[in-house]
């Protein structure tokens, strides 16, 4: 074999190698990639289920927690709701009956769930009412903060009375720790003065069955899926064994076959080019053959040549080859470029072209569209994409009108038909004619940001035109911004306000103020306070201010939401007044009550206290305990009087008084009346005057002053009280701030006492109805009040001087009266007068007619009584002409006094009658002279009264009769 037959048994053995590596390494690389990617696809497709299955357990449970959170929030919210329902429809409910009331245990005790339940409790003492557990009712829950600290930390803060939320760890009986969730809510409704809470509460075990069983068949998914990957990687392994060893047979064979075609020309070729070679190399170059004029030379020179050009050409070639290699790098680097900005920029991209087809778009285009794919995207046409079709040749407009291009907003319109707003930045791509070839834009979703700009202007739009004025304000108490309403109000304008601090419209605030109202604003975030704000022309104006307090990069500001409250002062003022009127209508129904039902006791007391008083057996001893049994019991009297003067239903009689006698009396009374520890001390000036008063009043007056200085030293270990009477002439400097007084002489009246001094806030509220700052039981409100409105009534004022620590001083001031405008009566003459006519007596009460029956007779009448207005009419019908006089109580059952005159006048119209009440709004004087009774009187009527009443009313009927007779 020759070296060129060696040569190609080589080359056909190293082909056929060759050919073998390269079919068996490509195989092999399949193979392994095959294996290997379906071993990692097995690992990620594995690692994604497991990561789901974590994904969704999680948001399982989170979305069931917040659910059975909610569950439980709105079980306990429904409960109280209910019980304050039940609660508000029986009002005076006591806890007790809560307890015992089947309705409230089946409201407040239900279950929650499955092992959850609700019940009930007191706010501040957490004292347990209704539990499902009978052993908890009743119970202190306080006495488990120990025992239970994570339970007690959740419910401790529900003791302030707020609705209160948290998860607690709770010990089991078998000593596990489970945790469980409650939701603990007020009841708005109080009973006995307590808030009661409705706590629900369940273990959370209880909601979370779903997560166990989606955790459970996660586990079951992932094993069935590891098996199922492992059988068919078994199966695929051996099935690309059996194909690499088929595949390398085929290819030895056919690869051998290929060898020895393909290498019989270059055999060929090769012994000539050896042939050839050996002629060139035989001198280093193949200079005889060159040389040569035949063919062989011409071959030579030809091939010398060839290989020369073929060398000069592969330089250029290769040197060509390696510029485009790198400006085919230059240009894949720039391509690989641009299309990574074209695909991860989360600006929208898109390539349009004047026919409204869409060319390219990135990514970022089409999720903001909502397509699935660029495919599904760039299938739809660009004039679908606008809310308003005219926005495609608005957008064209804009973008052929600028060379640069342009910009504009636009409403358009996503895949599943929600619209959005995008900015959209374009440009046309033309070509050298000028025409277009496309459009490219870019676009950015502003849905948010128009949103928010709407949002903005709504805002401004209700801050400028809101019905109270707004301010924000800085921890300067500078003005930052108001709105349209607040500068109205005070007349300012905005630039004027901006320029002013809260000093400057709040005369209320000093800067020590400021600071501590500011730091308990940041404490509390909100507070709503009333204060004044002062207006431009120096007006006040009453205002409520809702305050809210922020943080912004590091300084304070608050948002003051400021109200008039002018007309809600006034409306409440007029409810307060309309109150305290029917307060003085309800206490003058219970005055009128008290006064009747009194003065009958009176009366009789005062005419049995008469009728010793005239009995020849009475000592003088005696007759000193009858004076004092009527001392006190017309001192009962003018008690009564008193409560009905106050009451506005009792006549005042006003009299020319001089207040030194009762001053006097009262001092005399005190002295003997209160403690030793207190020095009772008077100043009488001789001069003082006389005013135009009623004497009861005034001694009311004195007395309630007098009463209130000294329990103002009940704590002291010695105190003094003085009691000053002078006159005081006044001139209009001194009245300044009593503009309805006039000018002149008063008397005045001075109580003071060494006590420990009336505060300030107090003293401005120490006239008003029932205010008092004494404990319950030992003060009713009412005694300044009612000296106010009787100095009021009499045209005189109060100054009030008081010294923390050092006392307090009340002067009155009465205008001193002209003389001879009124004057006390005089003495009534003492002795009784008497008679021997027939009276019928009539009352209700037997006690009374009784005691009349007595006092009469002692006068010498003689006395018939009947206890029924009916009896009385029976009796007098059938004899008129026996009675000379008729005597009758007001308020009686079946027919009142007033009614019963009528029917007697109807019968005899000359009867004398006397009409007697303990009190009566039916009756008065007025009304009885109109239905022809002669005489009118309150009872308690002393004898003298009564003897002189009705000896007067007797001598006139018979002086009319005679008058009659002798005309006639």
């Amino acid at each position: 074999m020759n070296r060129a037959q060696t040569g190609t048994v080589s080359l056909i053995r190293s082909l056929n190698r060759e050919y073998l590596v390269l079919s068996f390494v490509p195989l092999l690389a399949f193979s392994i990639c095959t294996l290997t990617g379906a071993f990692l696809a097995q690992s990620h497709i594995a690692g994604l289920i497991d990561g789901s299955m974590r994904q969704l357990e999680a948001e399982i449970e989170t979305r069931t927690v917040r659910d059975g959170e909610k569950i439980i929030h709105s079980r306990a919210r429904e409960v109280a709701r209910q019980l304050e329902l039940l609660i508000d429809s029986q009002p005076g409910t006591t806890i007790e009956q809560l307890q015992q009331s089947s309705a409230v245990n089946s409201i407040a005790v239900q279950r929650v769930g499955l092992t959850g339940y609700t019940c009930l409790y007191e706010a501040g003492t957490g004292i347990m009412r209704l539990h499902p557990n009978p052993d908890l009712i009743d119970f202190n829950m306080r006495t488990l903060a120990e025992k239970l600290p994570s339970w007690w930390k959740t419910f401790e803060p529900s003791l302030a009375g707020g609705e209160v939320s948290g998860y607690y760890d709770w010990l089991e009986e078998d000593g596990r720790i489970t945790q469980k969730y409650m939701t603990m809510t007020p009841i708005g409704a109080w009973v006995d003065g307590r808030t009661l809470m409705v706590a629900a509460t369940t273990y959370m075990d209880e909601f979370l069955s779903a997560v166990v069983f989606t955790r459970e068949r996660g586990r079951d998914i992932a094993g069935e899926y590891s098996s199922y990957v492992s059988h068919q990687s078994r199966i695929i392994g051996i099935a690309m064994l059996l194909i690499l060893a088929a595949t390398l047979f085929v290819v030895g064979w056919l690869s051998r076959r290929a060898a020895v075609r393909f290498t019989f020309p270059i055999r060929r070729l090769a012994e000539t080019a050896a042939s050839f070679g050996r002629e060139m190399k035989s001198e280093g170059r193949p200079t005889e053959l060159i040389e040569r004029s035949d063919e062989i030379g011409e071959l030579a020179r030809s091939f010398i040549s060839m290989r020369s050009q073929i060398t000069d050409q592969f330089k250029r070639i290769k040197a060509a080859y390696e510029k485009l290699s790198e400006t085919q790098q230059a240009l894949y680097e720039s391509e690989m470029h641009y299309r990574s900005l074209f695909e991860n920029l989360p600006i929208g991209i898109c390539r349009s072209d004047a026919d409204g087809r869409i060319i390219d778009a990135n990514p970022a285009l089409v999720a903001m569209y909502g397509h699935p794919n660029r495919e599904s995207f760039l299938a739809r046409p660009a004039t679908d994409l606008y809310v308003n079709p005219q926005d495609r040749e608005r957008f064209k407009a804009m973008v052929e009108g600028h060379s640069k291009g342009g910009s504009c907003e636009l409403h358009m319109r996503r895949r599943d038909g929600s619209s959005f707003w995008v900015e959209i930045q374009a440009v046309a791509a033309k070509d050298d004619a000028g025409r277009i070839r496309y459009y490219e834009s870019s676009s950015m979703d502003i849905t948010e940001r128009k949103k928010a700009e709407e949002n903005l202007q709504l805002a401004r739009f209700c801050i400028e035109n809101a019905a109270m004025g707004i301010f924000r304000v800085g921890d300067d108490a500078r003005i930052q911004e108001v709105n349209e309403h607040a500068c109205r109000s005070l007349g300012y304008s905005r630039e004027e306000l901006l320029g002013m601090t809260i000093f400057d419209i709040d005369p209320t605030f000093s800067r020590e103020k400021w600071t501590a109202q500011r730091r308990k604003l940041a404490e509390d975030r909100v507070r709503v306070v009333q204060s004044q704000h002062r207006r431009r022309d120096g007006y006040l104006i009453p205002v409520e201010i809702a305050a809210n307090y922020i943080e912004k990069e590091g300084h304070g500001l608050s948002y003051s939401f400021v109200t008039e409250i002018s007309a809600r002062l006034e409306k409440e003022k007029l409810e307060a007044q309309l109150q305290q009127a029917q307060k003085m209508e309800a206490i003058g129904t219970l005055a009128g009550g008290i006064a009747h039902d009194f003065n009958n006791i009176l009366s009789v007391i005062i005419g049995n206290a008469n009728i010793l008083e005239i009995s020849d057996s009475m000592t003088a001893a005696d007759m000193l305990y009858v004076n004092q049994i009527l001392t006190a019991a017309d001192r009962a009297r003018q008690l009564v009087q008193q409560i009905l003067t106050f009451s506005r239903r009792g006549e005042q009689q006003r009299l020319l008084v001089n207040l030194k006698p009762v001053v006097k009396e009262t001092y005399h009374f005190l002295k003997a009346t209160l403690p030793s520890s207190i020095d009772v001390r008077q100043s009488i000036h001789a001069d003082a005057g006389t005013i135009l008063a009623d004497p009861t009043q005034m001694q009311q007056v004195l007395m309630n002053l007098c009463t209130n200085a000294s329990h103002a030293m009940d704590k002291l270990e010695s105190g003094v009280l003085k009691i000053g009477l002078e006159k005081a002439v006044l001139a209009e400097e001194d009245l300044r701030f009593q503009p309805e007084i006039e000018a002149g002489e008063y008397v005045k009246l001075t109580v003071t006492d060494s006590g420990m001094g009336i505060d300030p806030l107090v003293r401005e509220r120490i006239f008003e109805p029932y205010f008092t700052t004494k404990e319950l039981g030992k003060g009713t409100g009412l005694g300044l009040s009612v000296v106010h409105g009787i100095v009021q009534s009499h045209g005189g004022f109060i100054k009030v001087y008081s010294e923390i620590g050092h006392g307090t001083s009340f002067h009155v001031y009465f205008p001193v009266a002209l003389e001879g405008r009124h004057t006390v009566p005089a003495a009534a003459d003492k002795r009784l007068p008497t008679g021997s006519e027939t009276v019928l007596v009539v009352d209700d009460e037997k006690f009374l007619t009784d005691m009349t029956q007595q006092m009469l007779e002692r006068l010498g009448y003689r006395v018939e009584t009947r206890t029924s207005p009916l009896e009385a009419i029976e009796a007098f019908s059938v004899n008129s002409g026996r009675y000379d006089a008729l005597i009758t109580d007001m308020t009686m059952p079946q027919m009142n006094g007033l009614s019963l005159a009528k029917r007697l006048l109807e019968i005899r119209p000359d009867l004398p009658i006397l009409l007697c009440t303990g009190f009566s709004d039916q009756a008065n004087e007025e009304k009885a002279r109109a239905a022809g009774i002669r005489e009118f009187a309150f009872k308690p009527l002393a004898l003298n009264d009564l003897a002189h009443t009705l000896r007067k009313m007797l001598d006139e009927a018979k002086s009319a009769t005679m008058t009659a007779v002798t005309s006639g």
